[in-house]
C-alpha cells in the first residue's frame, strides 16, 4: 500500500470512528438531559457532552478534508479557522474543574453539595463555562499575529491540528492553552486525592465505631462494603478519563517524528479522548443505563417498556487535552 492509499485508509478509519462516536454521544445526550431532572450533576455532564461533541465534530471535519485530498484550509483566515477548531480546548477545562468539585463535595459534604449545586446555580455555571472561555479565546486570537504558531490549524499529514512538542510555549496562545491544561490536570489529581482520602478516613472511622459498639457482623460489613464501590468508581473514572490525553501529551514529547501507524494511533487516541465520557458514564451510572435502555427500547421496538425505577445516583466524570481529556474525568 503506497503512502497516499494508506492516508486515505487512515482518514476513513478516523472519520468512521468520529461518526459512530458522535451518533452514540447524541443518543446519550438525550438520556443525560432526562436524568438532569433528577440530579444537577447530569446538568454539568450534559454541558460537557456538548463540548465533547463539538471536539469530535472537528476531528470528523479534519478526516473529511483528508479524504477529499485537501492539503490546506483557505476559505477563512487562519485566525478564524483556529478559533473554530480550538475553542473546545478551553471550554472543556472549567468543566473538568467544576465536575471534579461536584464529585469531591459529594464525598466530603453532600449537604453543602445540594446547596451550592442547585439547578439554577448549576445551569448558570454551565452558561458561564461556555461564555468565558470563548470570550478569552476570541480576545487571544484578535491579539495574535497573523502567522501565530499557536493557531489550531488542519494538518493534512496527521488528520488533526498542526503543532508539536518542539513548538510549545512559543506564543501567548500556546502558553495559555498548554499551561492551562497542565494546571487543570494537577488540580484534578489534588482534588480527587483529597476527596478520596477524606472519604476513606470517614468510612474507616464509622467502621471502627460500628465494630466497637458491638454492631452485628452484617451491619459492619455493610459499612465496609459500601465504601469500596464509590472510591473505586471515582478513581477509575478520574484516571481513565485522563488516560488518552496524557498518552498523547507524552507521545508529543517522546515521539515528535512519528511513523504512519503511530500517526493513526495518535489520531484514534484524540477521538477516544473526546469520546471517553460517553463510554464511562453508562458504565458507572445505573440511572443513566436505565434511561438509555428505555430510549433504545422505544427506538427498536417502537413502544415503551416498563423498567423498574432507579434512585438517582451521582454519576462521575470530568475530558482533555485533545482533547482532555478528553474531555473527561470523574
Amino acid at each position: 500500500m503506497d503512502l497516499e492509499s494508506w492516508r486515505m485508509f487512515c482518514s476513513c478509519i478516523v472519520f468512521l470512528l468520529c461518526a459512530v462516536s458522535i451518533a452514540w454521544y447524541v443518543m446519550l445526550m438525550f438520556a443525560l438531559w432526562k436524568c438532569a431532572r433528577k440530579s444537577t450533576t447530569f446538568i454539568l455532564l450534559t454541558s460537557q457532552g456538548f463540548c465533547d461533541i463539538y471536539a469530535l465534530s472537528q476531528e470528523a471535519w479534519f478526516s473529511v478534508l483528508s479524504i477529499c485530498g485537501v492539503k490546506e484550509e483557505t476559505f477563512l483566515p487562519d485566525r478564524w479557522l483556529s478559533l473554530i477548531h480550538g475553542s473546545f480546548e478551553l471550554i472543556c477545562l472549567p468543566h473538568y474543574v467544576i465536575i471534579a468539585l461536584n464529585r469531591s463535595m459529594l464525598l466530603i459534604d453532600p449537604h453543602t453539595l445540594s446547596i451550592i449545586f442547585s439547578k439554577r446555580i448549576t445551569t448558570t455555571i454551565c452558561v458561564f463555562m461556555w461564555i468565558i472561555p470563548i470570550a478569552i479565546n476570541v480576545y487571544l486570537h484578535i491579539q495574535a499575529d497573523d502567522n501565530d504558531d499557536g493557531f489550531f490549524l488542519y494538518d493534512s499529514e496527521e488528520y488533526t491540528v498542526s503543532g508539536g512538542a518542539e513548538d510549545r510555549l512559543q506564543t501567548t496562545l500556546q502558553k495559555v492553552f498548554d499551561l492551562s491544561y497542565y494546571v487543570v490536570v494537577g488540580l484534578l489529581f489534588i482534588m480527587y486525592g483529597i476527596a478520596i482520602a477524606v472519604y476513606t478516613c470517614r468510612v474507616q472511622k464509622l467502621f471502627k465505631i460500628a465494630a466497637s459498639s458491638g454492631s452485628s457482623p452484617v451491619a459492619t460489613q455493610n459499612v465496609r462494603s459500601t465504601s469500596i464501590p464509590l472510591e473505586l468508581r471515582l478513581t477509575i473514572v478520574c484516571l481513565f478519563n485522563l488516560v488518552p490525553a496524557i498518552v498523547n501529551t507524552v507521545y508529543d514529547f517522546a515521539r515528535p517524528n512519528r511513523t504512519q501507524p503511530e500517526i493513526l494511533f495518535y489520531a484514534i487516541m484524540n477521538v477516544l479522548d473526546n469520546n471517553i465520557n460517553s463510554i464511562l458514564l453508562p458504565l458507572f451510572s445505573q440511572l443513566l443505563r436505565e434511561t438509555l435502555k428505555r430510549q433504545m427500547s422505544i427506538v427498536v421496538c417502537g413502544n415503551k417498556v416498563n423498567i423498574i425505577a432507579v434512585a438517582p445516583t451521582h454519576a462521575s466524570t470530568p475530558r482533555s487535552r485533545q482533547t482532555v481529556l478528553t474531555r473527561s474525568v470523574a
